[in-house]
């Protein structure tokens, strides 16, 4: 801790490399471990160099240096113009944020439909196959039945026809003109 070189009171650090007493608010920069005394103007000069700055860290160094400078000069004017970038920084910030919050929503909904899209597809081509798969047999199925079915009628004719023939052979024309015609 560092004691007043005036009147041997507290010191209080206001900025990186700048005390204040806290008895005779006489002000102190910081050189190694020396303690040089030095004007309101030459803070005021250091806060405003940090005003110009545009960065979170150096604008509210600047705060703390207008502050501890009270009405000197146009002090009060020039904290005031600090806080308001500093919490349009903040604005700014806290927008863009939101915007990348927004994007990366944006993008996790684009690529669950995506992923919804492509499941809806697999699916339907899932389903097609199957129908193919289906139809295939169904077709494969009807053709043996068809084809059982017409040999069933052919040997059935077949067997008619014999014994239309049997009918003929054994002299009973009548009966196998009746048969003859029914074929």
């Amino acid at each position: 801790m560092y004691r007043c070189n005036a009147c041997d009171g507290e010191m209080k650090l206001i900025g990186s490399k700048i005390l204040r007493c806290q008895y005779c608010d006489k002000f102190y920069e910081k050189k190694n471990n020396d303690l040089t005394e030095i004007t309101m103007e030459e803070v005021y000069k250091e806060a405003l160099s940090l005003s110009q700055l545009n960065n979170e860290n150096a604008l509210n160094a600047a705060v703390n240096l207008y502050k501890e400078l009270h009405h000197y000069k146009d002090s009060g004017s020039r904290l005031v113009q600090c806080q308001n970038r500093l919490l349009e920084m903040q604005i700014a910030y806290q927008r863009e944020k939101e915007e990348q919050e927004r994007k990366k929503i944006e993008f996790e909904q684009k690529e669950e439909l995506r992923k919804r899209q492509q499941c809806e597809r697999e699916k339907r081509k899932r389903i097609i196959k199957k129908v193919v798969i289906l139809g295939a047999a169904i077709l494969v199925a009807s053709y043996l039945v068809v084809g059982f079915a017409q040999q069933k009628i052919a040997e059935h004719h077949e067997s008619k026809y014999q014994m239309a023939v049997s009918l003929y052979d054994q002299g009973n024309y009548e009966e196998a003109l009746k048969q003859f015609r029914k074929l």
